[in-house]
């Protein structure tokens, strides 16, 4: 099935919460209290329980066939970037400003954990579900300033800062625990995709012109790191996906270049790949949704028209590919 929100079109109106089979009919619709946008999460539980907050600062969980089991309010959610996080118990762990907040399934608070900075910006896990890292600074625009490493009662193991900023995309955690983000220096402010160690300590560094801040890198079954960036070609900036082996040497990079403008081109969500290394994506502005093979190579794009396409696409257990 298929969980998605909705943003109402006026405002004298609720908004919903959706369950879709997948041949595209309706399941079932949840009512939310106003025309607030249902644009946080969903994520689904391992009884098949679905989490996802609203603009108006709930945070629902509905069971599989679309009642509510709880909801609590007071949540300053919303803003790019925020997303709900779970733990390997099940607990959801929300971020709101200044403190941590960690929820039980059932929807009882568990704990609070102060985190000066953090914001509204969403948390990740290690594989062994004991750490969790997460970007401070107070504001929801521009760039995040530390990535932090803590232990799940908020104790900081290490807190790294190229020297610039980095990335309000989240960073994406491969098998042995290394950590990989997109930030920039102070030296011009060049800007890189870090490889961070476990301890915090740089593992290796590739250098970008720049990126979109809100992208986060992906990672394919192989061990490659894949991931949106402005580069420069014959003296010109073009959009371009860039994917580097584990030891961050380049595999490839494929220039998007459906128009003249860079702005037209670039990639305004995370990145897909499939069980057989094929990368999917879209252009935000340009409006083209396409495949890229393991090698590089586009193999199919498809003009959306007049469409925006500004969010992460889906590939359900069949191979079916949802945008």
């Amino acid at each position: 099935n298929l969980y998605m929100g909705s943003r109402a079109l006026s405002l004298d109106t609720v908004n919903y919460f959706y369950c879709l089979y997948k041949n595209g009919n309706n399941n079932w619709t949840f009512e939310t209290e106003t025309y607030y946008a249902n644009n946080i999460g969903p994520i689904i539980g391992n009884d098949s329980t679905v989490f996802f907050g609203n603009r108006n600062s709930n945070i629902y969980s509905v069971d599989f066939y679309g009642n509510k089991k709880w909801n609590i309010p007071g949540f300053s959610i919303g803003v790019l970037n925020f997303t709900l996080s779970v733990d390997k118990t099940g607990n959801l762990y929300i971020p709101a400003r200044d403190t941590i907040f960690v929820i039980s399934p059932n929807g009882n608070s568990v704990k609070k954990i102060p985190s000066y900075g953090i914001y509204l910006r969403g948390i990740v896990f290690s594989p062994s579900g004991d750490t969790m890292y997460f970007k401070d600074e107070i504001k929801q625009v521009g760039w995040a300033g530390a990535l932090k490493s803590a232990d799940l009662q908020g104790n900081i193991n290490w807190s790294f800062n190229p020297g610039g900023y980095i990335n309000w995309g989240l960073p994406a955690i491969d098998n042995q625990n290394n950590i990989y983000i997109i930030g920039g220096d102070t030296i011009l402010y060049n800007r890189y995709l870090y490889a961070i160690k476990p301890d915090g300590k740089v593992k290796w560094q590739y250098k970008i012109l720049s990126a979109n801040p809100n992208n986060s890198p992906t990672i394919d079954k192989n061990g490659n790191i894949i991931f949106p960036a402005f580069v420069l070609q014959n003296d010109e900036q073009k959009t371009a996906i860039i994917s580097l082996d584990y030891n961050g040497n380049e595999n490839w990079t494929t220039i998007l270049d459906f128009n003249n403008d860079i702005f037209q081109n670039y990639v305004d969500h995370e990145l897909i790949c499939d069980a057989e290394g094929k990368v999917y994506f879209g252009t935000s502005i340009a409006s083209y949704f396409g495949c890229i093979d393991s090698d590089g190579t586009i193999l199919w794009t498809l003009d959306m028209g007049d469409l925006e396409y500004d969010s992460c696409p889906a590939i359900g257990s069949d191979g079916t590919l949802y945008i």
